[in-house]
């Protein structure tokens, strides 16, 4: 994106990585509004990676959400409105199955009111319309960061974000037919940044979630849904400043199979990682059995002397 109101795609070369010289400027907002938020997704089922942005007014809190359709090879595009009740500020949005008919093509987002909105964009001819609004939620405090993901096991995707506000984490399980069954937890140390990570390799996300105090603490997922306590909670530095790390995300960064966690640290102005390390629970055991039984031998030589 840049501030030009404009995309700017860059395509990229397999064999080394980096970047051809050709690159296509897609002309976007209008002259008064600015782009907020973009997405790379296949938002009709046609193998073709679309992109789905949001256009803030720079005078008012009127938001336009719609789709750009590829036509063929990333270089043509098909303007396509699907959100243009201006008077419903769009601050973030996620994608995904929301309706459980096998297609991540719905969209739950949430603005200025303090409320998510999730909505059904697309019907069964393959084309979009203006959407339809199918469920609504009330957040205590000002959403931030939301994400979609599996925490329970019925196997329908879920909604989680955080209220730094009101230091709360939220967790809209949902129930069939785009109805979400509301949850909410307090969280101590004043969330910044969620994400969803595979923390012990089961079938049920996990949530991490990045405190302003510098902390990242692992939330398990259960089959019920129902999140208990951090099970881990972690320092990431001792250095307390005023400025708050950022922007958690999660990807296995080194491909271990585990997922990793980068954040931006506005301190340094840099990014930083976090490795997972994998704990194996048998050879801790045999390695405190083993311990035990040296320390034993060690008493008992010592005794007969």
């Amino acid at each position: 994106m840049s501030t030009k109101r404009s995309i700017v795609i860059f395509f990229g070369t397999a064999s080394n990585g980096s970047f051809g010289n050709a690159s296509i400027t897609l002309t976007h907002c209008n002259i008064n509004a600015k782009l907020l938020q973009i997405d790379a997704h296949d938002l009709n089922d046609d193998g073709l990676t679309d992109l789905l942005v949001t256009c803030t007014a720079t005078l008012s809190a009127d938001s336009d959400l719609y789709a750009m359709l590829n036509l063929s090879n990333g270089y043509n595009y098909r303007h396509k409105f699907i959100w243009d009740r201006g008077e419903w500020h769009i601050d973030s949005f996620v994608i995904g199955d929301f309706s459980n008919d096998g297609r991540e093509i719905d969209i739950s987002f949430y603005g200025h009111e303090s409320k998510v909105y999730t909505v059904e964009t697309i019907n069964p001819n393959g084309d979009y319309q203006h959407a339809r609004i199918f469920s609504v939620n009330k957040i205590h405090g000002k959403p931030q960061s939301i994400i979609r993901g599996r925490f329970n096991d019925d196997g329908v995707d879920d909604i989680a974000l955080i209220a730094p506000e009101s230091d709360t984490l939220h967790v809209l399980l949902n129930r069939g037919f785009l109805n979400f069954l509301q949850q909410i937890y307090h969280i101590d140390n004043s969330p910044r940044s969620i994400v969803r990570i595979n923390f012990n390799n089961d079938s049920i996300d996990d949530l991490a979630i990045l405190g302003c105090n510098q902390t990242v603490n692992i939330y398990l997922g259960t089959e019920s849904g129902i999140f208990d306590q951090p099970k881990i909670s972690f320092q990431i530095s001792q250095n307390h400043t005023s400025q708050c790390f950022q922007t958690l995300k999660a990807a296995d960064l080194n491909q271990d199979g585990n997922d990793d966690l980068t954040f931006i640290d506005p301190n340094t102005q840099s990014i930083r990682v976090l490795l997972s390390a994998n704990c194996n629970e048998q050879f801790l055991n045999a390695i405190i059995s083993f311990t035990l039984l040296l320390v034993l031998y060690l008493l008992l030589t010592i005794s007969r002397f």
